[in-house]
Order: structure tokens, then C-alpha cells, then sequence
């Protein structure tokens, strides 16, 4: 008979999306900006954005509770921005506004695949329980735990 070890707490959960064809709202070839969404349990309110043109990756971290407002209306202030739009076949999508000191992107990305993805962060981490989660994490960084 084989003996399985015993499950073991996840202390870790990374989830990587791929979106296909994110592509630059103000840009008029409609070239497509290769991205990713990321998502690390060990920082539960964020969700990492990567695009990957030739010119090297770029990364925004943005906040997954502004993410997920931002499927439904306009969401964020300052430097990132999201707000639901239709694209030119009046699909559903998402418009990603980031802004810093070196320029402006704008990307529409479809909001099926960013619900997807968001959906399989909530069930990772649900919205409201990412404090738990962080305590769990310095817990176990720690050694300790809550019966100490």
C-alpha cells in the first residue's frame, strides 16, 4: 500500500492569466500589447499587470478590488484608471488607463477573461479576507501561530 504524505497548507498560490490581444485604445494599427495578469497570495490586494512589448516588460501592480469595480463602472483615481466599455464588434471590455511620468497606455482588454481571472482570485482569496490571509502568511514566516 502506498502512503500519501498528509496535505500541507497552501502558504503559496501564484496565478498567471495570459490576455489575448490587449490592444492600445489610443493606438490606430490596433497592434496587439502582449500581457499578463498575476496574482500572488503573499500580496492578496494586488494583482500584478505585465505587458511585454519588444521594447522589454513593464509592469503596474494594480489593486484587484479596483479591478473588479472597474467591470462594472469607473474605478480608481490618479495614475490607474478602469472602466467597462464596448469594443468596435460591441463586445464587453475593459479599459485600463495607466499613467506615469515617463507617458500614458491605455489598453481594452475583454472583460470575460479579466472575470475569469478575477474569479478564480476570489476563490483563492475572497474579497474581505485578504487581511486573514497576510496574518496567516506572517504566521507562518514567523513560525508562530493564532494559539501562541
Amino acid at each position: 500500500m502506498t502512503h500519501l504524505p498528509e496535505p500541507q497548507p497552501v502558504t503559496h498560490y501564484l496565478l498567471v492569466h495570459t490576455l489575448m490581444g490587449g490592444v492600445p485604445v489610443e493606438q490606430s494599427d490596433g497592434t496587439a500589447v502582449p500581457a499578463t495578469l498575476c496574482y500572488d497570495v503573499r500580496d492578496p490586494y494586488a494583482v500584478a499587470l505585465t505587458f511585454r512589448p519588444a521594447e522589454g516588460p513593464v509592469r503596474w501592480l494594480l489593486a484587484r478590488e479596483m479591478l473588479v469595480r472597474g467591470l462594472a463602472g469607473p474605478a480608481g483615481v490618479g495614475a490607474v484608471r478602469v472602466w467597462p466599455a464596448l469594443d468596435a464588434q460591441l463586445h464587453p471590455s475593459v479599459v485600463i488607463d495607466l499613467r506615469s511620468p515617463d507617458g500614458r497606455l491605455s489598453v481594452r482588454v475583454s472583460a470575460p477573461a479579466v472575470e475569469r481571472f478575477l474569479a478564480r482570485t476570489i476563490a483563492i482569496v475572497p474579497i474581505g479576507d485578504e487581511g486573514l490571509h497576510l496574518d496567516a502568511e506572517l504566521a507562518a514566516l514567523l513560525g508562530t501561530s493564532d494559539a501562541e
